[in-house]
């Protein structure tokens, strides 16, 4: 009989790659981090933008990460658990 194995993680792994570039960010910059810069980090992975900003949404969903309270214009993120 051959085992059969489940993924128990409710994210897939273009989240969990998203969530550790975040943790890393979190670790070095201690500033909320850019949604820019994440779609500049997966793009470099071979991510395209839409796909990106989906996966952006549902760690919002899950609530793995939520909006930042900036000044700046720009959307960012802040990480609310980690992986």
């Amino acid at each position: 009989m051959k085992a059969t194995y489940v993924n128990l993680s409710e994210i897939t792994d273009l989240q969990t790659m998203i969530m550790q570039f975040v943790m890393e960010w979190v670790h070095e910059k201690k500033i909320p981090i850019p949604r820019s810069e994440i779609i500049k980090s997966m793009q470099l992975k071979g991510v395209n933008m839409p796909t990106t900003r989906s996966a952006l949404y549902s760690l919002l969903r899950k609530g793995y990460i939520r909006e930042a309270i900036t000044v700046s214009n720009k959307t960012t993120y802040v990480a609310l658990r980690s992986i």
